[in-house]
């Protein structure tokens, strides 16, 4: 569904984010520098916090420009009707965003602003200087 890479954990080689349908956790593969990945998502709280969600675009970007990639996630069920037989998946899901702290992605959605206080039905984002600030600036495609 969507995936990006960046060297999150500045060891010098490219890890790997994923993100799945419902039911299956988005996974963040640690390179191990030896042409294999481990995912690490269950250790990271990536795991059990995306289990539930659909993710379609996402990106490793600095937000804060502290020097380490956060990742941006946008999120959206693909059956318009699911919550009609499911009590547990929604239709319209929220962005989700995670900060690099140097050691570990922080979940910081609860605190990164109006945007990731409403869900959407996002199928995709880019992510440039839209507005030609200097500052890096998101756009999703939802519905």
């Amino acid at each position: 569904m969507g995936v990006d890479s960046a060297d999150f954990d500045q060891d010098g080689w490219q890890d790997l984010f994923v993100t799945n349908v419902d039911q299956e956790m988005y996974s963040i593969y640690k390179n191990n520098r030896d042409l294999t990945f481990e995912d690490i998502a269950g250790a990271t709280g990536l795991g059990k916090t995306t289990r539930l969600m659909s993710g379609w675009g996402l990106k490793f970007l600095d937000y804060d420009n502290d020097g380490n990639v956060d990742l941006f996630i946008a999120n959206g069920h693909p059956d318009d009707q699911i919550e009609s037989h499911s009590s547990h998946v929604t239709y319209k899901e929220p962005l989700l965003l995670f900060h690099n702290n140097g050691k570990t992605l922080e979940n910081v959605t609860a605190i990164a602003g109006s945007a990731f206080t409403k869900n959407f039905a996002a199928r995709g984002l880019a992510v440039g200087d839209f507005t030609n600030n200097g500052a890096l600036d998101v756009i999703d495609r939802g519905q």
